[in-house]
């Protein structure tokens, strides 16, 4: 019993850092590369996005990035026997809006775009370039404060989890019968 709850407490540090580091990422991105983008012109701004997309797909944005789904759901399994625990709730809200927020808007938001993006002859962005970009930016800061979201919420599932007793009876435990 006590080495499951080492497991768990375990899993819930390393599924908040990963979600810490992708808020991170995320923020950092909105409030730095994005403004960058906005002054660009439509033929940098494709050349830039290749460039960009190019390098973040690599082996250790995708650890964090879907290691941050993969382990929070191991997490949460682990953490069903006690569903009605504050504990367990904020963790659940934490995992369902880094799932929706974030994981999902990438993959059916941001990821498309990419792709559109990366299609178009840099020499000759569509006619429809900006509306595109704004797209891709609104995404964007929607995942940036979805995994900020998550990320306090895991913290606050952390914090319950310190200051809720935990109920093992054990023989030398019980109160003398009478």
């Amino acid at each position: 019993m006590q080495s499951q709850l080492a497991v768990r407490n375990a899993l819930m540090i390393i599924s908040t850092l990963l979600t810490g580091v992708m808020a991170g990422f995320f923020f950092a991105f909105s409030y730095d590369i994005v403004f960058m983008l906005d002054e660009l012109p439509a033929t940098r701004y494709a050349e830039v996005m290749e460039l960009i997309n190019i390098n973040v797909r690599n082996g250790m944005f995708g650890v964090f990035f879907f290691g941050a789904v993969g382990v929070s759901a191991v997490t949460l399994l682990l953490m069903l026997p006690k569903y009605r625990s504050a504990t367990f709730l904020l963790f659940l809200a934490g995992f369902i809006v880094y799932l929706a927020g974030t994981f999902l808007v990438t993959t059916q938001i941001n990821l498309p775009l990419n792709a559109y993006i990366e299609s178009w002859n840099i020499q000759m962005p569509p006619a429809d370039w900006a509306e595109a970009r704004q797209q891709w930016q609104d995404a964007n800061f929607m995942r940036t404060w979805s995994s900020i979201a998550a990320f306090l919420l895991y913290l606050f599932a952390l914090i319950t989890s310190s200051t809720q007793p935990q109920s093992s009876v054990t023989a030398t435990s019980r109160p003398a019968q009478a």
